[in-house]
């Protein structure tokens, strides 16, 4: 059954309208609630934020029990709770938690009123779409204006501007993809057979179905996304884990799907077919085809997915992944997860910032620079073969030191027993032309 969902606050019917929602405003408006008129006021959730924020350091810092309740903002305390003892900064984890509860509390607003959906709304409601790229707009303003940069031992700076650096979805899905197409390769080599599998919820998680009669039962999308987890984790705990790529959709009505392409062995074909319909039903509900190697690969099948969801590819595919991009702002879950061995994706990234000419690369093993050699030459199946063999007699390890806050960071690698620290440089961050 889906689990019901109801928000604390009604959203006056009057503000969910399907004509054109106005751009949240940068100045203060005199209200108690981030939700004003139908749309989110980022400029209040800034205020409510930063005198949420003081008043629980303030307590904290005296040694007083902390009550919000009897606080002007009560409300929101209760809606967003409290931040952990590793957040390092207050405000922004509150401007975050306010920002996401007006998103749901509007979004689920829209829901109730079946205003998303085919012929309407697209995945999220008007009013969090232009919330989003109000958002966005000023991440990117801040890279464009911000920069790092590092003093070397000779005294020369070294700066860049953040914007120069920025993951465009050209870079991610280049990243994926090499990923993508190695696992595949290193699959094959160990004898494996791929499957892909289509999970989707039930029609009472459905709160705007295209077809069909509406049985909805109040569950948001954020809830559809945490139940196909629990199913997938029940799943894996049956048929035991394996190695496979996962991207995240949504239908029109905003509820999530999963497209799966698995590797398994060739003597577990039938246990899969048996746990996959008991544990996810049949087709529509859930769909598994065997990976055809003549008339394409999983990865090709798989890319168009991921393409949609970056807006790589069509004009469509880029309104498509802007409308997924504020789905995942309001209600979680990850576009793409890739699952191998253990580690391979960190020590994959820390062993290409190190250069071929440095002092510790001169220090590994001739299998230790022959993974370094497949990580910065992009061939990601010989890296997984490699890594394989290392890891099964524990060469390898991702290494990670404290900073000054208690703070865990990554370090750098251990490779056939050496340690690698692949961060000495100490990046700072400034204003552009600060």
């Amino acid at each position: 059954m889906a689990h019901k969902r109801k928000p604390q606050e009604k959203i006056p019917e009057a503000w969910l309208m399907e004509n054109e929602w106005p751009t949240p405003k940068s100045e203060g408006m005199p209200t108690t609630d981030a939700i004003q008129n139908g749309y989110i006021n980022h400029a209040m959730i800034e205020i409510q934020a930063n005198a949420m924020a003081r008043l629980y350091l303030n307590t904290k810092a005296e040694g007083e029990v902390f009550a919000p309740e009897l606080t002007a903002f009560s409300r929101q305390f209760k809606r967003v709770g409290f931040p952990n003892s590793k957040v390092k900064n207050v405000p922004r984890w509150y401007r975050r938690s306010l920002l996401r509860d007006a998103r749901q509390r509007l979004d689920y607003a829209h829901h109730e009123q079946r205003l998303i959906g085919a012929e309407k709304s697209r995945i999220v409601s008007s009013p969090v779409l232009a919330s989003r790229r109000y958002q966005r707009a000023k991440q990117m303003a801040y890279l464009e204006n911000t920069e790092v940069f590092v003093v070397g031992a000779d005294g020369e700076e070294l700066a860049i501007t953040c914007a120069d650096i920025y993951k465009t979805p050209r870079k991610i899905f280049g990243k994926h993809y090499v990923r993508m197409k190695g696992l595949e390769k290193f699959s094959l080599e160990q004898s494996l057979i791929g499957y892909f599998l289509t999970l989707t919820l039930p029609p009472e998680w459905h709160p705007n179905p295209k077809n069909g009669n509406n049985s909805w039962e109040g569950a948001s999308p954020g809830d559809g996304h945490r139940e196909l987890q629990r199913k997938w984790r029940n799943w894996q705990v049956v048929f035991g884990k394996t190695m496979f790529v996962r991207v995240e959709e949504q239908h029109e009505d905003g509820t999530p799907h999963w497209h799966i392409l698995v590797w398994i062995k060739p003597e577990d074909e039938a246990l899969l077919l048996k746990k996959f319909a008991q544990h996810f039903g049949m087709p529509p509900a859930a769909d598994i085809r065997k990976i055809d190697l003549s008339k394409g690969t999983g990865t090709s099948y798989l890319s168009k997915y991921v393409l949609a969801t970056l807006g790589t590819g069509s004009a469509m595919h880029a309104e498509t992944a802007e409308l997924a991009d504020a789905h995942r702002a309001t209600w979680g879950g990850r576009m793409i997860q890739i699952s191998d061995l253990k580690g391979s994706s960190t020590i994959w990234d820390e062993l290409r910032r190190l250069k071929v000419d440095a002092q510790q690369w001169s220090s590994l093993t001739p299998i230790g620079k022959d993974l370094h050699a497949c990580a910065v030459s992009n061939n990601y199946c010989n890296f997984l073969t490699i890594l394989k063999s290392m890891s099964e007699t524990g060469r390898t390890k991702i290494l990670y030191e404290k900073d000054e806050t208690g703070h865990k960071l990554i370090k750098g690698v251990r490779v056939d027993f050496i340690d690698i620290s692949t961060r000495e440089k100490k990046w700072g961050v400034r204003p552009k032309n600060g």
